[in-house]
């Protein structure tokens, strides 16, 4: 697959990105520091979604002293020099736009890839030619209008029940799929709901509705017993 790296998005650097990369689709994506790293906020939801001490950030190459520079900048330049990562983040996409269409491929992009802030707000997503998409333990989010090219997965989480109940609710009231992080082998149905692999791609946008997409445990996560990782 044709390789893009801008200053933010990248494609294939991520190994569940890639695997959907194919003749129509080409998936870039960006990575941020969580704040007991970076010291900036960057997803508000981890303590009542219990995955603080197991974010996503240490799956993968994430803790490698390269990788942890990059995104060290990313952040910084997103929360503290604003207008140049406007700048930037607007060259990226028009560019990674112009890519996909030169290689006749349909360009996606997760822009969330390990934070949780309000990207329909932070972009004019319906000024590009891309379908973006992330995943969010902001539930509320699926109440209200998103662009067009934009979609979400709630991420379901039982280290506090009332939020549990909240993502299944907002689910259930709107139509949202659901995001299940599992241990061991993955059921057949969640909560009501079917039940589909999650990581034979990360085109949640291709996804049938409503459902429930089991993932797996990466990194730290792989050690949780708080309720964020379900006993299948």
């Amino acid at each position: 697959m044709p390789r893009f790296i801008g200053h933010y998005i990248a494609t294939g650097s991520n190994p569940k990105i890639v695997k959907g990369d194919n003749n129509v689709y080409l998936t870039a994506i960006q990575h941020f520091l969580p704040s007991d790293i970076s010291g900036h906020q960057m997803c508000g939801m981890e303590e009542i979604a219990g995955c603080r001490k197991d974010c996503l950030n240490t799956a993968g190459r994430g803790q490698s002293p390269t990788v942890v520079a990059a995104r060290t900048r990313k952040t910084l330049e997103f929360a503290e020099h604003r207008p140049l990562y406007d700048y930037l983040i607007d060259k990226d996409l028009t560019k990674y736009e112009t890519f996909c269409h030169r290689h006749g491929l349909r360009g996606a992009v997760r822009m969330a890839g390990t934070d949780d802030r309000p990207w329909h707000k932070i972009l004019d997503m319906e000024a590009y030619d891309l379908q973006f998409y992330n995943y969010t333990k902001h539930y509320r989010r699926a109440y209200h209008p998103m662009p067009k090219n934009y979609h979400l997965t709630l991420s379901y989480s039982e280290a506090n029940k009332n939020y549990a109940k909240a993502v299944l609710k907002a689910s259930k009231d709107t139509g949202t799929n659901i995001a299940v992080v599992f241990k061991g082998a993955f059921p057949k149905r969640f909560k009501g709901l079917d039940v589909i692999d999650g990581t034979k791609d990360d085109l949640r946008f291709l996804d049938p509705s409503p459902c429930c997409i089991a993932l797996k445990a990466l990194g730290k996560a792989k050690r949780n017993t708080n309720g964020f990782v379900i006993a299948a």
